[in-house]
């Protein structure tokens, strides 16, 4: 059957249990992580640099991102629309 995943569909007559062969193929590659995986995966392969990030933009805690830390961002974007390979 391939992949697949399945769903739980609750309202006013209960649940449901369905499944989705889209969801299940297509849902890592929609999903945030998939988008970051990709964004990454494009700036190795058209050799652009990559976003630095430091440890307490993703602790929850300091300044996220430092303002250098966006401007490298804000570059490797414009540079991946000026290459045509934004999606």
């Amino acid at each position: 059957m391939g992949n697949r995943a399945n769903i739980v569909l609750v309202d006013h007559d209960g649940w449901q249990l369905r499944y989705s062969h889209w969801a299940g193929c297509q849902s890592y590659e929609e999903s945030p992580a998939g988008q970051v995986n990709r964004l990454a995966e494009l700036f190795v392969t058209e050799g652009l640099p990559s976003p630095e990030v430091s440890a307490s933009a993703v602790s929850d805690a300091g300044e996220r991102p430092s303002p250098a830390e966006w401007a490298r961002f804000e570059r490797a974007c414009a540079q991946v629309r000026t290459a045509g390979k934004a999606a």
